[in-house]
C-alpha cells in the first residue's frame, strides 16, 4: 500500500471540488490502494481554509469535510527519532507537509503548490518524492504495472533489480525470458543516485513485504545486487526463495573509483554506489543461497573510464570484483555488462540457480 500525503489543496480537489484529475487517488484511497497520512496540524490547516469566504462553504459542508478527511487519514504526529535536516520551504505554512511525509515515510508527497514543488530535487536525496496529483496518478500506475503478479500465499514471484541510471523497463527482455521459464516477474524501480544504499534497500524490503506471496526470489543487475544483498541484510525477508547478482560490484569498482576522483563523477555514482564503495560486508553470511553471473564480454564504459580495466571483466566490472565470499555458486559467462540483460543464456542460468541453487557449469 503506499502512503501519500496530501497537501491542503489536493484535500480540496478530492472532498470539495471533486476534480476529476485526482479521482484516480480518491479510488486508489477507497479500495485501499493507497493510504493518506495526515496530523493534527494538517487539519487545522484544512478547517482553516474551508473557512475562507472566497469558498462560501456552508458550515455542514465544512463539518462534513473535516469529518471525511479524519476517516481518511491515519495520523502520524511525531517521527520518534532523529531525522535528516530538511530544506526550508519558501512558504513556512507548507513545511508542515515536508516534516510529515519525512516523519511517515510516505511514498509520495503529493501537492500543486509551487514553493513545494521546487523543492523535489534536494528532497529527493532524502528519499523523498514530490509529485503534482498528475505525476502522482502516473507514478502509482508505474508501480501497479510492476505489482502485477497473480496474488495467493501460493504464488512464487521473482523481483527484478535493475542497476545504476537505469529504471525497471530495462529488466523487459530479461522478465520475458524468466516468464518463458514459468516464473511470475515484478520490476522493482528506485532512484539509484538520488538516495542512500539504505533507503533503497529498506524500500525494497516494503515492496517485497507488499507482495502476497510465498515464494519470493530476487534477481539484481549490477548496483541492483547490492540494494537486494543489502536489503536482505538489513531486512531479511523469511519467505523462502534465492537470490542472484548479475554482473554486481561486491569487491568494490575500478572504474567506479576511477570516476569518483572528479566532482562531476562523484555526482554520477551517486549515493548508493559510493556508500556501497565506502562501507561492504565482508560476505554473504545469510540464509538465503546467493549465485553470483559474471560477464567476459569487454565492452562497456568502464574500459574508456579505465582503460587498465583488470581482465577479465564485462566492459564495466571485473570478474574479481564480482566474487562473493560466502555464495553459493559463481559463474563467467561471455557477456558485457548490459548484455546480461538481453541474454537468453544468462535468463536460463537465472532459471537454473532459482530453481535448483546451481549453475550449468562446462561438463555439468
Amino acid at each position: 500500500m503506499l502512503r501519500l500525503v496530501l497537501d491542503t489543496n489536493v484535500v480540496l480537489d478530492l472532498l470539495h471540488f471533486d476534480d476529476p484529475a485526482v479521482a484516480p487517488l480518491r479510488r486508489a484511497l477507497q479500495e485501499g490502494k493507497a493510504a493518506c497520512i495526515g496530523n493534527a496540524a494538517c487539519r487545522d490547516e484544512l478547517a482553516h481554509v474551508l473557512s475562507y469566504p472566497q469558498f462560501k462553504i456552508p458550515e455542514h459542508e465544512a463539518r462534513r469535510i473535516l469529518d471525511e478527511y479524519a476517516a481518511l487519514a491515519l495520523p502520524c504526529e511525531s517521527a520518534g527519532a532523529e531525522l535528516p535536516p530538511l530544506p526550508q520551504c519558501r512558504d513556512p505554512d507548507d513545511q508542515k507537509f515536508l516534516e510529515l511525509a519525512q516523519a511517515a515515510k510516505a511514498d509520495l508527497l503529493v501537492t500543486k503548490d509551487k514553493a513545494l514543488l521546487a523543492l523535489a530535487r534536494k528532497v529527493g536525496r532524502l528519499g523523498l518524492q514530490i509529485l503534482t496529483p498528475t505525476e502522482a496518478v502516473a507514478r502509482m500506475n508505474r508501480i501497479a504495472d510492476e505489482r502485477a503478479v497473480e496474488p495467493g500465499p501460493e504464488a512464487e514471484v521473482v523481483v527484478l533489480v535493475h542497476g545504476l541510471w537505469l529504471g525497471g523497463w530495462v529488466c523487459t527482455l530479461l522478465g520475458h525470458w524468466l516468464r518463458a521459464s514459468g516464473f511470475r516477474v515484478v520490476r522493482f524501480g528506485y532512484p539509484s543516485t538520488r538516495e542512500a544504499l539504505s533507503a533503497n534497500a529498506a524500500r525494497l524490503a516494503r515492496f517485497a513485504q507488499s507482495l502476497d506471496v510465498r515464494t519470493v526470489h530476487f534477481v539484481g543487475h549490477s548496483l541492483g545486487g547490492l540494494v537486494a544483498l543489502m536489503s536482505q541484510v538489513d531486512h531479511p525477508d523469511r519467505r523462502p526463495g534465492r537470490m542472484v547478482m548479475l554482473g554486481s560490484p561486491f569487491g568494490g569498482s575500478q572504474a567506479a573509483a576511477r570516476l569518483g576522483t572528479h566532482h562531476l563523477g562523484r555526482a554520477l555514482l551517486g549515493r548508493s554506489l559510493r556508500d556501497w564503495m565506502a562501507d561492504r560486508p565482508d560476505a554473504w553470511t545469510g540464509p538465503r543461497q546467493l549465485g553470483v553471473i559474471a560477464g567476459s564480454g569487454r565492452i562497456g564504459m568502464g574500459r574508456f573510464i579505465a582503460p587498465d580495466l583488470t581482465r577479465p571483466n564485462d566492459g564495466v566490472v571485473t570478474v574479481e570484483e564480482t566474487r562473493v565470499p560466502g555464495a553459493t555458486d559463481h559463474i563467467v559467462l561471455p557477456v558485457s555488462h548490459t548484455e546480461m540483460l538481453a541474454s537468453r543464456r544468462v535468463a536460463g542460468e537465472v532459471a537454473r540457480f532459482l530453481l535448483h541453487g546451481r549453475f550449468r557449469h562446462d561438463g555439468a
